[in-house]
């Protein structure tokens, strides 16, 4: 029987089918920027949510020709949040087929650490923390703990950072707005061991490879001082520049500076040195 999952983000649309053994039959994605002028308005706007609707209608008709048997479908941050997002999700299982189900951000947190450690194995002496950074909302999450923060890339950039080049002064603004709201703490004297799973992640490792090919970031190491060194490079790169460095998918170069921000403050927090990023993630822990 074959399988799909579909992950309904702020930013982006996702969809993962596989066969009976695992194998992926498709892996689709499209940023739709769902969630963009959430954090102005508390609704979702209506070309977004058109153009998102466009696409979960393409999801639809592939699940359907792959005839799957069962169909999970989620939403996150930018659907719980909005005043219109009970409507929204209507629109969707219209659109799509399948209802979606609104998940907490503890039950996000739980999926992507789920998708992550099925792909990954830990060093040894070390704890896992996931570190999700959606559109919306980031989670961290260990194995025994999961926390949300209503901070994500789309969400910190609406407020923060809506002009390139950014400047020395709003840069530290926006790096202490990221750290008054970014909910994470980590146990005293323990060794952490950080996976970075989403969007902001694998672009980042793109960036820094000059390149992205899906199903070669996972893995990759992404050290404090290169990310250090890319929100210097993105703070000073306007809009059309960053939309064509090598690596980046030109739809996320208006919010990639948020994420990597949100990155930096997370490997701050946790004294963390590098993040090995997993392509492997809540949409993958969907499907098994």
């Amino acid at each position: 029987m074959n399988r799909a999952g579909v992950d309904i983000g702020t930013n982006t649309m996702r969809l993962l089918i596989v066969d009976d053994d695992g194998v992926t039959l498709e892996r689709l994605v499209e940023i739709t920027g769902l969630g963009t002028g959430l954090d102005a308005t508390g609704s979702l706007a209506e070309d977004a949510v058109d153009h998102t609707l466009e696409v979960l209608s393409t999801f639809g008709h592939t699940i359907a020709d792959h005839d799957c048997g069962q169909v999970r479908v989620v939403a996150t941050a930018a659907s719980r949040d909005a005043y219109n997002g009970d409507e929204f999700i209507a629109r969707v299982t219209d659109a799509l087929g399948h209802r979606p189900e609104v998940i907490g951000g503890a039950e996000e947190a739980r999926l992507a650490y789920a998708g992550a450690m099925a792909a990954l194995d830990p060093p040894p002496g070390v704890t896992p923390v996931v570190v999700d950074i959606g559109g919306g909302s980031t989670e961290f999450v260990d194995a025994a703990n999961a926390v949300s923060s209503r901070i994500g890339s789309v969400r910190i950039t609406d407020r923060m950072l809506t002009e390139r080049p950014v400047g020395f002064g709003r840069l530290v603004d926006t790096s202490r707005a990221i750290e008054a709201v970014l909910e994470a703490h980590p146990e005293p004297g323990v060794r952490y061991w950080m996976v970075g799973v989403a969007g902001t992640w694998t672009s980042i490792a793109g960036l820094l490879r000059g390149e992205y090919v899906v199903g070669e970031m996972h893995g990759s190491v992404v050290s404090r001082l290169e990310l250090d060194r890319l929100v210097i490079t993105l703070a000073a790169t306007g809009f059309e520049a960053t939309a064509e460095l090598p690596g980046l998918h030109p739809k996320r170069a208006r919010v990639i500076l948020g994420g990597a921000m949100i990155a930096r403050e997370a490997m701050r927090r946790f004294d963390v040195q590098e993040v090995t990023v997993s392509e492997s993630d809540l949409l993958d822990a969907l499907v098994l």
